[in-house]
C-alpha cells in the first residue's frame, strides 16, 4: 500500500490535476467527443481526423497506409510530410479500432496536451529534487500546468492542429541534458534523450526550428558566457550522441522531405502562408484574451491576438510572471539559463519585423519612413529555417522555460507559508484555478459539428462510383470537409490532400472543378461549355459524384445551375448539395478544348493579370493548337511571358502573345507572368470607383482581352538533328498560299543542350531555280528571349511571317528553315542528307501559290 500511495502520489495527483485541467480548457468537447470536432470549423481537425482513419482502413483493407491510393484519383499519391510524421495520425488510427474517427481524433488531442504536462512535470520533479517533497511536487505541478495549459497551445488547438502542441518529449531531452551536464555519466541518459527527440521529431515537423534551435542557441550561448565549466569534453560528447540517436533514427521518415525540399518540389505543409502574419505582436506578450466573460482585457487585446489567435497567441500570465520574478530574484544561481531562453524565445517569437497593436511598427528616420526589423530576419530565410512559416510557435519553448521559472518561484514560496502542508495544498489549489482562469483563451472551447448526410452512407454502398470531386476547388474549407466526408463514402476523390493543398495537378483539379460549376469555356469558340461537354469531360476522368459546398460558392444560383447540368440534387441542404454525373457522349469532347481561368486573377469589369495567373485547358486528343492572348498591356509594365505547362514558351509582341501546344493530349497550365504597378482598381480602364474596396491599390499587370485557340490542322511531327544539340521537332506548313499576302510558317524546336551564343532563326521561299523570293530572319520572340538564355531542354515555337510579292507568279515553291549565327552568319549544321542539308538549310515542304 505504501508503495501504491507513493505511486499515486508522484504520478496520480499530477495526472488527475492535468486531465481535469484539459477538460476545462477545452470544455464542453469532453461531454461529446463523437459528435464534434476540436477547433473552429475553418481549422486542420478533418485532416488530422481523416489521416488517422486513413490508416486504419488501409490496414484493415490490406492497402498500404502510407500511400494515399484514394486521393488524386486514379493515380493516388505518396505524402513525404505523412511519412515523416507518424505520432500525428498512427495513434489516432490505433484509438480508431476501438472509437469513431471523431472521438479517437478529440481523444488524442486532449492525450498529448496531459503528456506534456507529465513530462513537465518530470523536468521540474528533478530540478526541485533538493526541496521537501510537498514544496518539489508544488513546483512541479505548477510547472507541469504551464506547459499544459500555455495560451500559445490553446491557439493551436483553435483550430484542431496537433503536431504543433506535440511537444512532451522536449523536456525529457533537457533532463537527459541537464543531468549529463551536471556530471552524471550513465549511457541510459544518452539512449533515452536520443529516443525522446526521435520520437519529437516525428510528431511535430518544425520541432528542430521551435525547439531545438532556440534549446541549442540561447542555452548554448548561456553556457558559454557564464557556465563554461559544465561544458566537459565528455559532457559535450554525450550530447552529441543523443543528437547522432536522435537524429539517425528520424532519417528513414526525413529524407523523402528532404528530397521533396531539395529538388524545390515545395510541400505545402511547410511553405503556405505568411511569416508576417503567423509572428506574435509586441503587446500580444502582455493581452490576456479577450474571448472570455471573466477575464480583463484591455483594448489592445483584441488587436493584438484577434485576427491571429491561432499562430500569435503569446500571453505569459500575470501569475506565471509574479512566480517567475520571484524565482530570479531568489533563485538567480537557477534561473539565468530559464530566463535567457523564455526572453529569447519570446524575441524570435516576434519574427522578422516588429508589429505592435496588429500593425507593423514604423519609424521615420531622415524623412523616410520604414519598419523596425527583429533579430529573427536574420535567420528566417537561411536553408531548412525558411521552410517555417510561423515564428509564433517559439513561444511553446517560451512555456517550457517559464514553467521551469514558475515551478523555482513556486517553490520558494511554498518554503515559507506556515502550516506547510495544508498551506501548501491551498496555495497550489488556488495558484493552479488562477492560473487556467488567466490562461482560458476561449470559453467555450471553439468546436465545430462533424455531421455526415445519409448521402454518404450510401455512396459508401455502391460499386458504381468511381470518384467524387468537391468544389469549389480553391476553398480550403470545403477541401478539408471533403476529407471528412470520405471517412464515411469511402470512394476516391479527384481532390485530397495530407496537409495544405491537393498535391495533384492544379491544372486538372480546377479546370474539373470550374467545368462542374457551369464556369469553364470553349477555347475555340469562347462560348461556355454545353452541358453534355462538361458532363463527358468529368465522365472521362472518373468523375461520378459532384459534391457543391455552397456557402464557399456564394451564389444563390448553384444548385439551378448544377440541376442544369446533372440533373436534380441526390441530396441538397444549406451547406451541401451532391450531384450524380449522368452518361454523356465522348464525342461531345471533340470538337472544343475546355478552358477555366485560375484564382490568382484580379476579378472586376474584365479579367487583370496580377504579377502571375494562369488559364488552365484539356485536349482530348494529340491534335496541334495556336492559343492567342490578346492583352491590355499597362503603361511601364514591360514584357508579359508565357509559360506553358512551367517552360517559357512566348513573350509579348505588344499586347498579343502566341504560342503552340502539340504532341500532348491531357491538361496544361499556361501561365502569364509581368512585372505589376500599384493601383487603385478604379484608376484602372473600365473598371468603377464606387466602392471603398475599389480604391485599395492591387498590383496589375494587363487586362485580358481575348483568349482563343485553333486546331492547327497542317502540324507535322519532325526529327530533324541540327548542330549544338538543336532539333526541329515539328512545323505547320498549309498546302497553299495567295500571292499577296503574309505567309505564317510555325516551327517548333528543341535544345538538347545550352546554346553557346545567339542565333537567328530563318524561314525562306525559294523558287524552282532556287532564287529566294521571300524571307523572314528573327531572333526567338524577336530578341526578347536570345537562344544564349535558353536553357539545355528548352523546346521553343514561334511563327515566321513571309510577305508574298503581288506580282509572285503562280506556281509550286519550296520552303526552308534553319539558324544561323547572328555576327558572322555561319549557320547551324543539318544532319543528313536530306534537300539542303549540306548548305544548313532544313526542308519543309512545298507550297502551291496561287
Amino acid at each position: 500500500m505504501a508503495a501504491l500511495r507513493k505511486f499515486a502520489w508522484r504520478y496520480g495527483l499530477p495526472l488527475l490535476l492535468y486531465s481535469a485541467a484539459v477538460c476545462f480548457i477545452t470544455y464542453p468537447l469532453i461531454t461529446d467527443l463523437n459528435g464534434w470536432l476540436a477547433g473552429a470549423s475553418y481549422g486542420d481537425a478533418y485532416e488530422y481526423a481523416r489521416a488517422g482513419w486513413w490508416a486504419h482502413y488501409a490496414l484493415r483493407n490490406g492497402l498500404n497506409p502510407f500511400y494515399q491510393s484514394l486521393f488524386g484519383y486514379p493515380d493516388g499519391f505518396f505524402s513525404a510530410a505523412q511519412w515523416s510524421q507518424p505520432l500525428i495520425y498512427w495513434p489516432t488510427a490505433l484509438l480508431n479500432f476501438f472509437l469513431p474517427p471523431a472521438a479517437a481524433y478529440n481523444l488524442y488531442l486532449l492525450i498529448i496536451l496531459v503528456l506534456n504536462g507529465m513530462a513537465m512535470h518530470s523536468l521540474c520533479w528533478w530540478l526541485l529534487r533538493e526541496h521537501k517533497p510537498y514544496v518539489r511536487q508544488g513546483g512541479a505541478l505548477l510547472g507541469g500546468l504551464i506547459l499544459t495549459a500555455y495560451p500559445t497551445f490553446q491557439g493551436n488547438i483553435s483550430i484542431g492542429m496537433l503536431n504543433p502542441i506535440a511537444v512532451y518529449t522536449v523536456p525529457i531531452v533537457v533532463l537527459c541534458a541537464l543531468r549529463i551536464l551536471e556530471g552524471e555519466r550513465a549511457r541510459s541518459l544518452v539512449i533515452t534523450g536520443g529516443v525522446a527527440l526521435w520520437l519529437l521529431l516525428i510528431a511535430n515537423l518544425t520541432a528542430f526550428i521551435y525547439s531545438l534551435m532556440p534549446l541549442a542557441l540561447f542555452g548554448g550561448a548561456y553556457f558559454l558566457l557564464c557556465e563554461r565549466h559544465w561544458l566537459t569534453r565528455r559532457a559535450l560528447l554525450m550530447l552529441f550522441g543523443i543528437l547522432a540517436i536522435g537524429g539517425a533514427l528520424s532519417l528513414p521518415f526525413y529524407i523523402p522531405l528532404l528530397s521533396e525540399i531539395a529538388t524545390q518540389r515545395t510541400p505545402f505543409v511547410l511553405f503556405d502562408g505568411s511569416k508576417l502574419h503567423h509572428s506574435a505582436d509586441l503587446l500580444a506578450l502582455i493581452a490576456p484574451s479577450p474571448f472570455t466573460t471573466w477575464t480583463f482585457a484591455p483594448d489592445y487585446s483584441r488587436a493584438a491576438i484577434g485576427s491571429n489567435s491561432m499562430e500569435g497567441t503569446a500571453y505569459v500570465g500575470v501569475v506565471t510572471v509574479i512566480l517567475s520574478l520571484i524565482a530570479v530574484a531568489r533563485r538567480a544561481e537557477r534561473s539565468g539559463l530559464w530566463l535567457t531562453l523564455a526572453l529569447g524565445c519570446m524575441l524570435f517569437s516576434l519574427g522578422g519585423l516588429l508589429k505592435i497593436n496588429g500593425d507593423l511598427a514604423a519609424v521615420n528616420i531622415a524623412g523616410f519612413e520604414t519598419y523596425i526589423p527583429m533579430p529573427y530576419a536574420l535567420l528566417q530565410e537561411l536553408p531548412f529555417i525558411n521552410v517555417a512559416r510561423t515564428p509564433g510557435r517559439f513561444n511553446a519553448t517560451t512555456a517550457l522555460a517559464l514553467g521551469i521559472l514558475a515551478a523555482y518561484g513556486t517553490a520558494w514560496l511554498l518554503e515559507r507559508l506556515p502550516r506547510p502542508r495544508l498551506s501548501a495544498l491551498l496555495a497550489i489549489g488556488a495558484l493552479s484555478a488562477l492560473i487556467l482562469l488567466d490562461y482560458q483563451l476561449f470559453f467555450p472551447f471553439m468546436r465545430h459539428p462533424a455531421p455526415l448526410p445519409a448521402y454518404l452512407s450510401q455512396l459508401a454502398e455502391r460499386d458504381d462510383v468511381r470518384a467524387v470531386l468537391d468544389v469549389p476547388y480553391d476553398d480550403y474549407v470545403a477541401q478539408k470537409i471533403a476529407l471528412w466526408h470520405q471517412v464515411t463514402h469511402r470512394k476516391p476523390m479527384i481532390g485530397g490532400h495530407v496537409w495544405r493543398r491537393p498535391p495533384i495537378p492544379l491544372e486538372k483539379f480546377a479546370l474539373l472543378s470550374d467545368a462542374a460549376r457551369g464556369r469553364a469555356f470553349d477555347l475555340i469558340s469562347g462560348a461556355p461549355l454545353s452541358a453534355e461537354a462538361v458532363r463527358a469531360l468529368l465522365r472521362a476522368h472518373g468523375v461520378d459524384v459532384v459534391t457543391y459546398h455552397l456557402l464557399p460558392m456564394d451564389d444563390p444560383e448553384s444548385v439551378r445551375i448544377g440541376t442544369a447540368l446533372f440533373g436534380a440534387p441526390r441530396h441538397v441542404d444549406q451547406h451541401l448539395a451532391f450531384f450524380e454525373v449522368p452518361a454523356a457522349d465522348p464525342q461531345a469532347l471533340s470538337g472544343v478544348v475546355p478552358a477555366t481561368f485560375g484564382e490568382t486573377w484580379w476579378r472586376g469589369e474584365r479579367l487583370w493579370l496580377p504579377e502571375r495567373a494562369e488559364l488552365y485547358f484539356y485536349i482530348h486528343d494529340d491534335s496541334a493548337l495556336h492559343l492567342r492572348l490578346s492583352l491590355d498591356v499597362l503603361p511601364y509594365v514591360g514584357t508579359v511571358q508565357a509559360l506553358l505547362d512551367g517552360e517559357k514558351r512566348a513573350l509579348s509582341q505588344g499586347d498579343q502573345l502566341d504560342l503552340w501546344h502539340f504532341g500532348a493530349h491531357g491538361f496544361h497550365a499556361v501561365s502569364l507572368q509581368a512585372d505589376c504597378v500599384r493601383l487603385p482598381p478604379c484608376l484602372l480602364p473600365d473598371e468603377p470607383c464606387s466602392e471603398a474596396a475599389q480604391r485599395k491599390p492591387i498590383c496589375v499587370s494587363a487586362a485580358l482581352q481575348r483568349a482563343r485557340a485553333e486546331r492547327v490542322q497542317a502540324w507535322q511531327a519532325a526529327q530533324v538533328q541540327l548542330g549544338s544539340g538543336m532539333q526541329l521537332i515539328g512545323f505547320s506548313l498549309p498546302e497553299t498560299a495567295q500571292r499577296g499576302t503574309r505567309l505564317s510558317v510555325a516551327t517548333a524546336w528543341r535544345a538538347a543542350e545550352r546554346l553557346n551564343a545567339d542565333y537567328h532563326q530563318f524561314v525562306h521561299l525559294l523558287n524552282a531555280q532556287g532564287t529566294l523570293i521571300a524571307q523572314d530572319d528573327f531572333p526567338p520572340a524577336r530578341g526578347a528571349f536570345p537562344t544564349s538564355q535558353w536553357p539545355a531542354g528548352q523546346t521553343w515555337a514561334e511563327a515566321a511571317y513571309l510577305e508574298l510579292p503581288d506580282d509572285l507568279p503562280e506556281g509550286t515553291y519550296r520552303v526552308f528553315t534553319g539558324w544561323y549565327r547572328w555576327f558572322d552568319g555561319a549557320r547551324l549544321p543539318v544532319a543528313g542528307d536530306r534537300l539542303g542539308a549540306r548548305d544548313g538549310l532544313v526542308y519543309l515542304g512545298e507550297i502551291r501559290v496561287r
